[in-house]
C-alpha cells in the first residue's frame, strides 16, 4: 500500500516538473516572439527616420496614386492589430506591454548590447585570443577612465541627431554647431594624442621623465600588514606573508613578460589602427548630419534629382574624396566649403595623424621595450633575491613544491594562464 502511495505520489511530482517546464518553454517562446515583434516595430521607426521613407517604397511598389488611401489603410490596420491585442489579453498586460515597447531600445536593447560588450573579453580569455584580449580591456578601461566626457559627447551626438530629425528651417544650425563642435573636440584630441606619451590602458607609459618605483620589501610588509587578520597566529601570518610575497613574484614576471609581448607585437598599432577607423566613422556620421541639416534648410543648396535620406548624405560623406559615384552634388558656397572640410577632416588628417601617431610613437616603442625590460627585470630580480634571503629558497623552488591544495594554487594558475605570453 505504501509502495503505491509512494509511486503515484512519485507520478504526481514528475507530471508537476514536466507541466513547469513546458510553462517555462512557453513563456521563452512567447518572450522571444515578443522581442522578435519589438525589434521589428523599432527597425521600421528608426529605417523610416535615418535610412529611408519605406511607406513611399511601399507606395510606389503597389503603384498607388491615392496616398491618402494608402495612410488610411494603414492606420485602420494597425488599430485593428492594437485592439485584437488588446481584447486578447488583459489591461495590465497591454498596458505592460506598451511600456515595454516604449523603453525596448534601452532593455533590452542597449542592455543585451552592453551585455554583450563585456562578454568579449570573457570570450577572448576562454579561446587565448590574448592581443585581442588586452586590446578590447584597453578599450574597455580607457572609455571609463575618460567616463565623464564620453558620456557628454554621446548624449551631445544623441541630441544633435533628435535636432536633425525634429527642428527645421534656421533651426537646423543647432543641430550644424552640435556636430561641429563633437567633430573639432574629437581632432584636438588626436592632435594631442599624436605628441603624448604612449598610453596602455588609458595611462601615460612615459618611462624617461617618469621612473616607476622599484621592489620596496617595506611597502610590501606594511600592505600585508594592513590587510593582516589580527586572530592569525604567528606562523599563520608568516605564511601569509611568504604566500603574499609569491603571489607578487608570479605577477609581476607575468606582467612583464607580457607587457613585452604586447609591445613587440605591435598591439599598440593595432590599437592606433582602430581609432583611425573610429575617427574615420564619427567624421563621416557628423558631416552625414551637417550636410542633411543644409539640405532641409534649403534644398536648393544641392543638386539632387530624388528625396535623399539621411542615409543618403552618410554616402554622400564616405564618397566626397571622389567626384564621381554620388548623386549629390554642393551648389552654393556653404555647401562647398563643407565638402572641403568633409575631405580634410576624412581623409587628409586622418591619414595625417595616423602618420605622425606611427612615425612618432615607432620610436617611443623601442625606449619603451627597453624600460619595461630594464625595469622589469629589475623589479623582479629585486623581490627574488629577497625571498631568497628570507625564506631560503627562491620563488620558483617554491612553486615547484607548492601544495596542489594551496589556496593560492588556483590564483597563481589564473594569472599565468592570462598574463603569461604564448612561446
Amino acid at each position: 500500500m505504501s509502495r503505491s502511495k509512494n509511486k503515484a505520489s512519485a507520478s504526481l511530482v514528475a507530471q508537476s516538473q514536466e507541466n513547469s517546464n513546458i510553462l517555462l518553454k512557453n513563456r521563452k517562446k512567447y518572450s522571444e516572439k515578443k522581442k522578435i515583434l519589438f525589434s521589428i516595430i523599432w527597425l521600421y521607426i528608426v529605417t523610416r527616420i535615418l535610412v529611408t521613407d519605406i511607406d513611399a517604397l511601399i507606395i510606389y511598389n503597389l503603384g498607388l496614386s491615392d496616398i491618402s488611401l494608402y495612410a488610411i489603410l494603414r492606420l485602420l490596420v494597425i488599430t485593428l492589430v492594437v485592439v485584437i491585442t488588446w481584447i486578447k489579453i488583459s489591461n495590465i498586460k497591454f498596458w505592460q506591454n506598451m511600456a515595454l515597447l516604449a523603453v525596448f531600445p534601452l532593455y533590452p536593447g542597449f542592455y543585451t548590447v552592453a551585455k554583450k560588450i563585456f562578454q568579449v573579453p570573457k570570450y577572448l580569455y576562454q579561446n587565448r585570443k590574448t592581443t585581442l584580449l588586452f586590446y578590447s580591456l584597453e578599450v574597455i578601461v580607457t572609455f571609463f577612465v575618460n567616463f565623464k566626457s564620453n558620456v557628454a559627447k554621446i548624449i551631445l551626438l544623441l541630441l544633435g541627431m533628435i535636432g536633425l530629425f525634429y527642428f527645421d528651417n534656421y533651426w537646423l544650425f543647432i543641430p550644424i554647431c552640435t556636430f561641429s563642435i563633437i567633430q573639432l573636440s574629437h581632432l584636438w584630441k588626436r592632435f594631442k594624442q599624436s605628441f603624448s606619451p604612449i598610453k596602455f590602458f588609458g595611462l601615460k607609459m612615459d618611462f624617461e621623465n617618469d621612473q616607476p618605483k622599484g621592489f620596496s620589501a617595506e611597502e610590501a610588509l606594511k600592505s600585508i600588514k594592513e590587510e593582516a587578520n589580527e586572530k592569525l597566529n604567528e606562523d599563520e601570518k608568516e605564511a601569509k606573508e611568504m604566500e603574499h610575497f609569491l603571489m607578487l613574484s608570479v605577477f609581476s614576471n607575468a606582467l612583464g613578460a607580457r607587457m613585452r609581448y604586447i609591445l613587440n607585437n605591435k598591439t599598440y598599432m593595432i590599437s592606433l589602427l582602430g581609432k583611425v577607423v573610429f575617427s574615420f566613422t564619427l567624421s563621416i556620421i557628423c558631416f552625414g548630419g551637417i550636410n542633411y541639416a543644409l539640405y532641409s534648410i534649403d534644398p536648393s543648396w544641392f543638386r539632387v534629382d530624388f528625396n535623399p535620406s539621411y542615409f543618403d548624405f552618410i554616402y554622400y560623406s564616405f564618397f566626397t574624396i571622389f567626384s564621381e559615384g554620388v548623386d549629390i552634388e554642393p551648389v552654393v558656397t556653404l555647401t562647398k566649403i563643407v565638402r572641403m572640410a568633409g575631405v580634410g577632416v576624412s581623409f587628409l588628417i586622418n591619414f595625417i595623424i595616423l602618420v605622425v601617431l606611427f612615425n612618432n610613437n615607432n620610436e617611443k616603442y623601442q625606449k619603451s621595450i627597453s624600460h619595461i625590460m630594464h625595469f622589469s627585470q629589475g623589479y623582479n630580480s629585486d623581490l627574488d633575491n629577497y625571498f631568497q634571503d628570507k625564506y631560503g629558497y627562491s620563488p620558483k623552488e617554491k612553486l615547484t613544491t607548492l601544495d596542489s591544495k594551496s589556496k593560492i594554487k588556483d590564483a597563481i594558475t589564473f594569472i599565468n594562464h592570462v598574463l603569461t605570453p604564448p612561446r
